[in-house]
């Protein structure tokens, strides 16, 4: 898994980063919803 990151998906978080850096606003959206275990969770998107 170290090595997956390393070669693939750390360049690849690398240069998504970079695309959202660029914009002058950043958005997260935190909706809350019940899991069937009565607990609270969040989706981010």
């Amino acid at each position: 898994m170290i090595r997956i990151y390393q070669y693939y998906l750390g360049p690849v978080r690398d240069m998504m980063k970079a695309e959202i850096m660029k914009s002058h606003h950043i958005h997260c959206d935190e909706t809350p919803f019940v899991m069937p275990e009565n607990s609270k969770q969040y989706m981010w998107v």
